[in-house]
């Protein structure tokens, strides 16, 4: 490298008319000194995107309510099965007066009936 730039033709003359620019080392360190530059440039708006997302993230997190133990935490699921189970039951007993149950599920029915009738060939 040190050879290019004081024997050779072309490297001879691009060192007497840029100095500071010949030269792996000198090429890192312009390199270096540009990514610097953009780093400290770009920093501050990252900076206040991170921090604006962690905000909004505690805020969303702060909505949910209080954290539940694991204990907890399962006995809510098991509230939430034993409601589901005791509709379901209701609806299939008719034990209530409301048919939507059934409705709907003859609707689910149907539905599945004529998309697979739509699959089959025409043939």
């Amino acid at each position: 490298e040190n050879d290019f730039f004081r024997f050779h033709e072309v490297g001879k003359i691009f060192y007497e008319h840029t100095p500071e620019r010949c030269g792996s080392a000198k090429l890192l360190y312009r390199l270096s000194s540009m990514f610097q530059s953009m780093i400290d440039e770009h920093i501050p708006a990252i900076k206040i995107k991170a921090e604006t997302a962690l905000a909004q993230t505690e805020s969303e997190l702060r909505g949910l309510g209080e954290e539940m133990s694991e204990a907890d935490a399962r006995m809510e699921l098991i509230e939430v099965a034993r409601k589901i189970s005791n509709h379901s039951t209701e609806a299939i007993k008719s034990t209530t007066r409301d048919k939507s149950f059934w409705r709907r599920t003859a609707e689910i029915f149907e539905d599945v009936n004529s998309k697979v009738n739509d699959t089959s060939p025409m043939f």
